[in-house]
Formats: structure tokens, C-alpha cells, sequence
């Protein structure tokens, strides 16, 4: 019984290991982790990029990351309208490097910015999943 028990356990998890590598395109954001990159593929894709800067300490960029980023209905609707920038705003050099130059004092901020890197516009502070798509897409010329 003990052994059924752990061997049922065991396959969980490797079910559970091996999930993301079966997860559909489209189905979460594909983020990049440095801004050359970030920006040398939005030149070539035409978007914009955004940049999600947090902390490690702050409660909100980690409800940020547990929903809005995680959310389906925003996956769907926007995974593909950005190229997607996460940096820490304290840990990272690259992180620290765009907090200090666009002047960031608080968390989460995201950055909107061209593929120049030029700053396009911002939101800050949590942003919840059924408001996202909209408050980031005002901020966007057309």
C-alpha cells in the first residue's frame, strides 16, 4: 500500500515537472531578460516593449506575477502585442540600470518603451487581470 502510495506521489510530480514543456504557444508570456534582446526583437517584430520592474519584497509585484501575468483572458489577448521585459529593480544590473534611468521609486512599475528603448509611457502599482489589457492599451499610440 506504501509503495502504490508513493510510486501514485512520484508520478504527480513528474506530471507536474514536465506540464510546462507540453503547454500550448500562446498559453503564457514569453519573457525576456535582457533589454538588448528585448529590444533587438521588437525592432524586428514592430511592438513595443514592456518592462516589468519589481522587487523581491514587494507584495504586489508578486500578486502581479500570480495573476494578471498568469491569467489566461491576458495571455490571449496581449502575450503577442509585446515583447516582454522582466528585471529585477534591485538584483539585476540590467534592472537597476533602467530604474535608476527612468526614475522609478515604486513597485511594480511597467515601462512601456519603443524598440529604441525610449519611454512610450508607464503604469504603476498593481494592476489586476480584469483592468490590465485596458490600462495598458490607452497608453498606446496608434
Amino acid at each position: 500500500m506504501k509503495t502504490k502510495v508513493l510510486f501514485a506521489l512520484g508520478l504527480a510530480l513528474l506530471v507536474l515537472a514536465l506540464l510546462p514543456l507540453f503547454r500550448a504557444p500562446g498559453t503564457s508570456i514569453e519573457w525576456q531578460s535582457s533589454p538588448a534582446e528585448a529590444y533587438g526583437l521588437a525592432a524586428k517584430k514592430g511592438l513595443p516593449v514592456l518592462v516589468f520592474l519589481y522587487t523581491d519584497w514587494c507584495t504586489y509585484c508578486r500578486q502581479m506575477d500570480q495573476t494578471t501575468f498568469s491569467d489566461p483572458g491576458v495571455v490571449s489577448q496581449m502575450a503577442a502585442d509585446f515583447v516582454w521585459l522582466r528585471l529585477n529593480a534591485e538584483t539585476d544590473p540590467e534592472g537597476i540600470r533602467l530604474q535608476r534611468r527612468f526614475f522609478v521609486s515604486g513597485f511594480p512599475t511597467l515601462l512601456i518603451l519603443n524598440s529604441s528603448g525610449g519611454e512610450i509611457d508607464r503604469l504603476q502599482g498593481y494592476v489586476p487581470p480584469q483592468h490590465f489589457a485596458q490600462a495598458v492599451k490607452v497608453r498606446i499610440p496608434s
